[in-house]
């Protein structure tokens, strides 16, 4: 259903590998999704160029253009080939797009910065590189730092730069060295209709006493923190189950989910893993869940932790990132310092001895989601596409 038509409306093109929900990975292809539909119900017309993993192909989503188009083989062929797909693509679209948004992430946009246009170039900032690589301790090598130039010259070189909050505006604007006014912050945006619509509308799952985890398994994410923690609150708490809900990935020589195993191996029976999930079944669990614990090391936003609050739950989040722009301390959510086992151990346990306060911070998170209302985020971000055109 198309909303509150604007006038002049707008062509938009979007370049994401990620689009749900063949390449529906993550945030990104999270955000691109809601933006989209958002943007085509005020009446402006959206196309996504994202990666196939199957065969090309060209189709409408809700209102929405989707132009599918290959990787090849090989780190270098695959990069350049890709980029020739997406000129190829853009030149083949009988549109004449007012802008075009890409994200930073793996510079799917730097050939555009080159070429003469009429249209604007924005990148949208989610997090770069070499933040994912400090953030998750790793050694950034000699690919990774031709990928972090890329990066740092799309986004130098676009006519705009968002992003969704100040603390990952900040880091990029310092090492970067983009003047901070550059970077306009518009928050990522949900959907509360929807998300409300299909809560009301769950079943039970068919266990009681649980908390939730909602994210890949990495340690990006703080999930060895997690586990770690776990320990004394099945000791105090032996019926407690948490339930993860996400894809298992690589960790040391085994996988993440087999650390979390090992290391609460006495209390595998409160271990309940039930790997990626969307729609229904992940807003089940949410529902019913006592609350929800997201121990990342760093989060550059956090939708699950967004979608959590519209249902109503208390979210336990870490601090020194885009959690604290979204979560007010003790009121509309909590906060503990990242990395620190000891501090969201305390924090689990006295959520799940207060349960009232819990419950009473949900009401106040469920209020806070509002103002992420995917609405009012796609009006905020023609606005600035319009200041963009003006310029």
């Amino acid at each position: 259903m198309v909303v509150g038509l604007e006038q002049n409306s707008m062509n938009i093109c979007f370049i994401s590998k990620e689009y749900p929900p063949e390449t529906g990975w993550g945030g990104i292809g999270t955000y691109i999704y809601n933006i989209a539909h958002a943007l085509v119900n005020l009446g402006h017309r959206v196309d996504i160029i994202s990666q196939t993993i199957q065969f090309e192909k060209d189709y409408e989503d809700n209102g929405v253009y989707v132009h599918r188009i290959k990787l090849f083989n090989g780190l270098l062929i695959k990069r350049i080939a890709y980029y020739y797909q997406i000129l190829k693509k853009i030149k083949s679209i009988d549109c004449k797009f007012d802008i075009i948004e890409i994200p930073e992430w793996g510079a799917e946009g730097f050939p555009l910065i080159f070429l003469k246009k009429s249209y604007r170039l924005v990148t949208r900032l989610h997090t770069p590189l070499f933040l994912a690589r400090k953030i998750s301790h790793q050694r950034i090598g000699l690919i990774d730092k031709g990928i972090d130039f890329l990066e740092k010259e799309q986004t130098k070189h676009s006519h705009g730069i968002t992003s969704p909050t100040k603390a990952l505006a900040n880091i990029v604007a310092t090492k970067w060295n983009i003047p901070l006014p550059r970077i306009k912050i518009i928050p990522n945006g949900i959907d509360l209709k929807n998300i409300k619509s299909i809560s009301s509308n769950v079943k039970k799952p068919e266990i009681d006493e649980y908390i939730t985890y909602i994210g890949r398994l990495q340690p990006l994410k703080g999930l060895h923190i997690l586990a770690r923690s776990l320990l004394a609150v099945f000791k105090q708490y032996p019926n407690l189950k948490i339930v993860f809900i996400g894809q298992d990935t690589k960790y040391g020589n085994s996988t993440m989910k087999e650390y979390i195993l090992d290391i609460n191996k006495q209390y595998k029976k409160n271990l309940i893993f039930t790997g990626f999930l969307t729609g229904k079944e992940k807003y089940s669990w949410i529902k019913y869940s006592k609350f929800v614990v997201l121990p990342s090391l760093w989060e550059s936003f956090g939708y699950t932790c967004l979608e959590s609050m519209a249902i109503g739950k208390a979210v336990i989040a870490t601090k020194n990132s885009g959690f604290e722009e979204i979560i007010e301390d003790n009121k509309s959510g909590f906060l503990v310092e990242p990395g620190n086992s000891e501090s969201l151990k305390e924090k689990i346990i006295y959520c799940l001895n207060n349960n009232d306060v819990a419950e009473l911070v949900g009401k106040k998170a469920m209020k806070r989601a509002e103002e992420f209302n995917i609405e009012n985020i796609a009006r905020t971000t023609i606005n600035y596409y319009k200041e963009l055109l003006r310029s």
